[in-house]
């Protein structure tokens, strides 16, 4: 388990990330939107717990519309997924999103 969130701008990240068998986060950043940086600090909790994946929709537009198309939900920013074996088991955006939801779900 990695204690850094990894970074993905590549479209094809995505195979990378669904090759997982452990469940993961998605986390659908924008450097525009100051909530966005508060999520940041929040996802750095989930490190150790799962891999964390940050993608930044302004440097990847295209990884970030794959994700919202293959994971079938709508695309937000800020935007946290929690996915195991591709499927969706949290995604939440905005004031939505709950760190300790996640890690209620993680510890079942």
């Amino acid at each position: 388990m990695t204690d850094t969130i990894t970074s993905f701008i590549r479209p094809t990240a995505l195979s990378d990330m669904t090759r997982l068998s452990v469940p993961y986060v998605i986390f659908k950043h924008s450097r525009d939107c100051g909530q966005s940086l508060d999520v940041v600090e929040d996802c750095a909790r989930l490190l150790g717990m799962v891999p964390v994946y940050q993608v930044t929709v302004q440097d990847s537009p295209a990884l970030s519309q794959k994700i919202a198309a293959y994971f079938d939900i709508q695309h937000e920013t800020p935007q946290v997924l929690l996915i195991q074996k591709d499927r969706v088991l949290y995604v939440a955006s905005h004031r939505d999103i709950s760190i300790d939801a996640v890690c209620a779900i993680i510890d079942r």
